[in-house]
Parts: structure tokens; sequence; C-alpha cells
């Protein structure tokens, strides 16, 4: 029962082999290391499930992307503010383009006969 302690007390084994996922959250906040996988997950597998088209794809990737950031901004689970601060510019990223696209950004440049964008 050594893994209840979050490989801090107890089992060494344990330690040694877990102790290393929960070293740079808050007691209490080592759950975000499975929200970001699965995070990861919905944006790269599942979007292209829920809609057809383009716009709703980018719609749905968006909402994802923004109740994460949420959830990220309203419990900031590392203990260092620079990890904090990394995690919330990549997160951000991602919305900024996609809000982008959203608006029709990506809609202004096309492609020529020989395939160079004009």
């Amino acid at each position: 029962f050594g893994f209840k302690q979050r490989g801090r007390a107890g089992d060494k084994i344990v330690h040694r082999a877990l102790g290393w996922m929960y070293e740079p959250y808050h007691f209490g906040k080592e759950w975000w290391f499975g929200m970001e996988m699965a995070r990861v997950l919905l944006l790269t597998s599942t979007v292209a499930i829920f809609a057809d088209e383009c716009y709703m794809k980018i719609f749905v990737a968006l909402f994802i992307s923004l109740v994460f950031m949420v959830v990220f901004t309203l419990n900031a689970p590392y203990k260092r503010r620079r990890h904090n601060l990394y995690q919330a510019v990549s997160m951000a990223i991602p919305i900024v383009s996609l809000n982008w696209a959203h608006a029709g950004g990506w809609e202004r440049y096309q492609r020529g006969k020989d395939g160079t964008i004009e």
C-alpha cells in the first residue's frame, strides 16, 4: 500500500519507480499528470470524431483547450511558478492559433497551381 502515499512514504521500490511523477506537483495536485495526458489525447485523436466540418473541428478543439486552460489556471498544480508559466504558455498557443483559424484567418491564403501559397 505504499503507492497510496504517492511514493513519498512507505515502500522504497514504489518511491524509486513512481516518485519522479509526483515530484513537480503540489501535494494533492498529482492528478494533473493524467489530465494533461487526457488533454493531448482529446486534441490529437478524438476531435475528428465529434464533427465532419472543418470549422466545427476547430470549434471543438478550441472548446477542449479552453476547458483545460480554465482547470489549469484555477489549480496551478506545479510547485515552481516557472513550470506553471511554461505550461500556461504551451496551452495558450493552440488557443490563439485556433481562434485565428476559427475567425477565418487561414482563408485568405490560397495555393496556386504550382503548389505555392499566394
